[in-house]
């Protein structure tokens, strides 16, 4: 028990007999029989200051000191001191309730809910970085280490870019290939070209054009064959700065100095047969959209045809709007042309031995089938074979062949080139006003004689290094070529590249 309660229980006993003895005295005095020995001991306590305490001696016991000792409390002198009492219980209600709410409530609730909450956050605390850790066990590292052993290796897609290109002779691109795999697997690409003679490419993806036309480059992969991306390369003849758009040209043929002539009145062939200088060996180039170009002869006014599924002579005879009478002017370094037919992509030769035709008949690489352009005042070309220095002529009185037969200064050996929009060229006979057409699908001979608008009516001028010009038909991609040691017809029936393929442009 604590001093509080002990206190609070003397006190009241301590009130009790305070009160009890109060009562007990009004009660006595209320009373006119109480016992004298009372009312003397009241009287003398109250009234004389205790003249007589003790009438009765000391063996008697008051009523005080018997009621204090049945109740076993201390003497009377202590129950008389009332102010005591009186102070206690004042002060104790005061006490009590400012102690106990201040000191017990306030300590419990300020001692556990203080340490509960410490012990929750020190908990949280301790397991909070616990958590990532957790966490952690499923990382990245731990699926990248396995994927090897789950996913196997693969190659998943390949892409070429660019996708499509249009490059001018000569000239190089570089493609990129990117492979798209799995795992731990070959990602390298073999190259390779669907026309060689077009363009090639090498180890590293870089294309370079050698001739007019078009080829498909694909990327294959070393892993995976399946798998692969192709781009289209087409290739195309510049433009030729020294052609005038409508310029009007002689043709002469390197190998034999010949120019071509149209023979427009008789077979319409194109050779240098006749070597006269008048408007069947006049020339005008009219490019197409390709770069390659429709050759008209100025005398007849007939577009050049390689007749090239049969004689391959070059003529006018066949005047169709096809590949055969379009041309590719290729300039060699010697500044002289190879001109080879779109259609076949065969080269005009010039048969300067024999019947001196143009024609793709003979396809070897010499001056036969180089042919310089020689702008004449008129705005018009001649055309001269390397070879033999012979002018293109057609017979437009004869045959119509294109040839080096004749080699009069007229206008039939002076050519009017029209250029097309796809960089090949119309030949125009000056004197005739008929386009070459080479005669792809018969003799192959170049001539006036058809008039048809195709492709073997449309020339490409190939640039060469000495200034002359090999020219290509569209329809077929066969070069000129002059038959300089026979019948001197221009045909594309001999694709050899020599100067009888190369072609000066004289204006």
């Amino acid at each position: 028990m604590s001093k509080i309660q002990q206190s609070k229980k003397m006190t009241f006993s301590s009130l009790l007999y305070i009160i009890f003895f109060a009562t007990l005295t009004i009660f006595s005095s209320g009373c006119g029989d109480t016992p004298p020995t009372i009312n003397e001991s009241t009287t003398s306590d109250g009234a004389s200051g205790g003249e007589k305490t003790t009438s009765e001696g000391p063996a008697k016991e008051t009523t005080t000191e018997k009621l204090e000792k049945d109740a076993g409390s201390e003497p009377a002198p202590d129950t008389k001191s009332q102010p005591e009492p009186q102070t206690e219980p004042a002060q104790e209600p005061q006490a009590e309730p400012t102690q106990e709410p201040q000191t017990e409530p306030a300590q419990e609730p300020q001692t556990e809910p203080a340490q509960e909450p410490m012990d929750e956050m020190t908990a949280d605390a301790a397991t909070g970085p616990e958590e990532p850790a957790v966490q952690e066990a499923p990382t990245e590292t731990t699926v990248q280490e396995a994927a090897p052993d789950i996913i196997p290796p693969a190659i998943l897609s390949i892409s070429v870019s660019p996708t499509a290109h249009t490059l001018e002779l000569n000239k190089t691109v570089q493609l990129k290939a990117t492979v798209t795999a799995q795992g731990s697997i070959d990602t390298s690409v073999t190259w390779s070209s669907s026309a060689t003679k077009v363009a090639s490419v090498d180890a590293q993806g870089l294309v370079t054009a050698l001739s007019v036309g078009t080829t498909t480059i694909t990327a294959t992969s070393k892993a995976d064959a399946t798998q692969k991306a192709t781009a289209t390369i087409l290739v195309k003849a510049p433009p030729l700065p020294n052609i005038k758009l409508g310029g009007l040209f002689r043709i002469r043929v390197k190998g034999s100095n010949r120019y071509l002539h149209e023979n427009g009145f008789n077979d319409k062939l194109l050779s240098t047969r006749y070597q006269v200088n008048d408007d069947f060996t006049k020339f005008y180039f009219e490019v197409q959209s390709d770069g390659s170009y429709k050759i008209k002869v100025k005398g007849s006014n007939r577009y050049w045809h390689e007749n090239g599924l049969n004689d391959k002579l070059i003529s006018t005879r066949t005047q169709t709007n096809d590949d055969y009478s379009k041309f590719f002017l290729e300039k060699q370094t010697d500044g002289s042309f190879r001109i080879k037919v779109k259609a076949n992509s065969r080269y005009l030769h010039e048969n300067g031995f024999n019947d001196k035709l143009l024609s793709t008949r003979f396809q070897v690489s010499d001056d036969f089938t180089k042919f310089y352009l020689e702008p004449i005042i008129s705005g018009t070309f001649q055309i001269r074979v390397k070879a033999n220095g012979r002018y293109l002529h057609e017979h437009a009185t004869g045959d119509k062949l294109l040839s080096t037969r004749f080699q009069p200064n007229d206008d039939y050996t002076k050519f009017i080139f029209n250029r097309e929009t796809n960089g090949s060229y119309k030949i125009q006979v000056k004197g005739s006003k008929r386009y070459l057409h080479e005669n792809g699908l018969n003799d192959k001979i170049l001539s006036t004689r058809v008039q048809s608008n195709d492709d073997y009516v449309r020339f490409f001028l190939i640039p060469e290094l000495d200034g002359s010009y090999r020219i290509q038909v569209k329809a077929n991609n066969r070069y000129w070529h002059e038959n300089g040691f026979n019948d001197r017809l221009i045909s594309t029936r001999f694709q050899v590249t020599d100067d009888f393929t190369r072609f000066f442009l004289v204006q």
